[in-house]
């Protein structure tokens, strides 16, 4: 995503909205500026992603 304009940025997150994600992580290759979007937008779904990151998600199946 990062070397698309604003207009395009903001449908994506747009689009990305629609789907109910529960957890964000982009990578480097989203770039900053769409990824500081992506973390002002879903704030309470975005992980920040780095190269050795471990991201645990529970099972859907497991009770908590």
């Amino acid at each position: 995503m990062f070397d698309k304009n604003e207009a395009d940025l903001e449908r994506t997150l747009n689009e990305l909205g629609n789907f109910g994600l529960k957890l964000m992580s982009p990578c480097h290759c989203t770039g900053f500026q769409p990824t500081a979007m992506i973390w002002n937008r879903f704030p309470d779904e975005f992980v920040l992603n780095h190269s050795g990151k471990v991201i645990e998600v529970p099972d859907k199946n497991t009770n908590p």
